[in-house]
């Protein structure tokens, strides 16, 4: 239950930075892992968003999308 709503959060945050950096709409999904430029920024911030505040979620971003 944890681990789940932990992967919810960090889809979400990774879509959220995804959407400010490139400035596009997502709709609510989460973009697919991928080595474009667009994808490495919004990781990226999203990582920088979570560190100070949740771990757990930084680490979930960092390992797995």
């Amino acid at each position: 239950m944890l681990n789940n709503l932990i992967k919810e959060k960090a889809e979400y945050f990774l879509m959220f930075a995804y959407e400010k950096v490139n400035a596009v709409n997502c709709y609510g999904y989460t973009p697919k892992k991928c080595d474009s430029i667009e994808y490495q920024k919004a990781k990226k911030r999203a990582l920088r968003m979570t560190k100070p505040y949740n771990i757990d979620i930084y680490n979930f971003i960092k390992n797995e999308l």
